[in-house]
């Protein structure tokens, strides 16, 4: 197999050719249909006009995002405009690097599943920066399989990337339990490390960024995502429930019960095999969320090529869950069509494929987690190997 390096700059490649597509479809597409350049990119452009002038990014009305975000992408308005394109791809082909270092050599080429992964690529190349916060998380796992006493590196990864997007946050329980390998709460100095650099970056970032823009920071980065409804463009259940009652205040609230009680259990019982506790956690984090949309299955997706090899299930029944996960997403879609393009009533059809989706997805994560078994390859000392050679003499 070529080198990751290879295939690292082939897939930056075909990245470059999406978003020169992109440019070329938005031109000839500008007065009739549907943009490839994600809205979402327009709005975090805007905010960059803003902070080039000095003012708050959240002059821009819906962006809800850290102001770094705004920071980066100023290059857009002096350098191109699809700068930021570009730095999602260069980000996006760099989680697939990162797959490759977390696996074993005889198993790199599953990242080739993310190299050429069409779903991530067409969403970097889009403009969406989810892979920014795909590497910092896979960068977080990268270092806490690497070495204990570099601890305080895992802590910081977690803070930026819990700034960056509020889900990772969900991975500090069982990654405090990871550091020393034991199911307690006991303080360590690995442990104390872990905690307190986390929190030291958490509160030097917040603190900057309150003093600079006040209380929208806080409202449009954290508190907002917190409180959301959606009672359209969302796979979760509960998207009817808040079309029903918009005004029920203690919903947002409620849906967060699941969600607690999956990640406590999860950091519990699979804390020892991080990597399979971190999909486990995210994806029933996504499945049990209030709000789930497609770019939130990435958030996922970036776990199943490091978890393949070791998943005890044979190709067809891999295969009929893939085609049972993407069925239930056609069957969403194609109601979600009618109500969006058609104006059809078809609220009952959505909420009922949203409940099967659910349930899918309940099954696909069932079956991952029974049937992975994490092969550990121990590596003979050197006196074991010139005792067992003396042996064969």
């Amino acid at each position: 197999m070529a080198s990751l390096i290879v295939h690292a700059s082939v897939s930056l490649i075909l990245h470059i050719l999406l978003i020169v597509y992109g440019d070329f479809h938005d031109k000839q597409f500008a007065d009739d249909g549907p943009l490839y350049t994600d809205v979402d990119y327009r709005v975090v452009t805007d905010a960059a006009k803003y902070v080039l002038q000095n003012e708050s990014p959240y002059r821009r009305t819906t962006y809800r995002y850290t102001p770094i975000l705004a920071y980066l992408v100023t290059p857009n308005l002096f350098l191109h405009e699809y700068w930021g394109k570009l730095l999602f791809s260069i980000c996006n082909v760099f989680v697939g690097l990162l797959i490759g270092w977390i696996l074993p050599i005889n198993q790199q080429k599953y990242a080739l599943l993310w190299f050429y992964n069409p779903m991530s690529a067409v969403l970097a190349t889009r403009g969406s920066y989810e892979s920014m916060v795909a590497a910092l998380v896979l960068a977080m796992l990268y270092n806490a399989k690497q070495s204990n006493e570099r601890t305080w590196i895992t802590g910081i990864l977690l803070a930026l990337a819990t700034h960056f997007k509020i889900y990772p946050v969900i991975y500090s329980l069982a990654l405090y339990f990871h550091v020393d390998g034991k199911l307690s709460l006991h303080p360590t100095y690995r442990r104390f490390q872990l905690v307190f650099s986390f929190l030291l970056t958490t509160l030097m970032f917040n603190g900057i960024f309150y003093y600079c823009y006040g209380y929208t920071y806080l409202h449009e980065t954290y508190l907002y995502h917190i409180t959301r409804r959606d009672a359209r463009h969302n796979f979760s259940p509960y998207f009817y429930l808040t079309y029903l009652r918009p005004d029920n205040s203690l919903l947002p609230f409620v849906t967060f019960i699941p969600q607690i009680f999956n990640t406590l259990v999860f950091s519990c019982r699979l804390y020892d095999r991080l990597e399979l506790c971190l999909f486990a956690l995210t994806f029933s984090f996504v499945t049990f969320n209030k709000v789930t949309t497609s770019q939130y299955f990435l958030w996922y997706l970036i776990f199943i090529p490091i978890l393949l090899p070791n998943i005890y299930l044979t190709w067809k029944k891999l295969f009929l869950l893939l085609v049972a996960w993407l069925a239930a997403q056609g069957w969403w879609l194609y109601h979600a069509y009618q109500l969006e393009f058609q104006g059809k009533n078809t609220f009952s059809q959505i909420w009922l494929a949203s409940i099967v989706f659910g349930f899918v997805n309940v099954i696909i994560l069932c079956a991952i987690i029974y049937n992975y078994r994490q092969i550990v390859v121990s590596v003979p000392t050197p006196a074991e190997k010139s005792a067992s050679e003396k042996k064969n003499d």
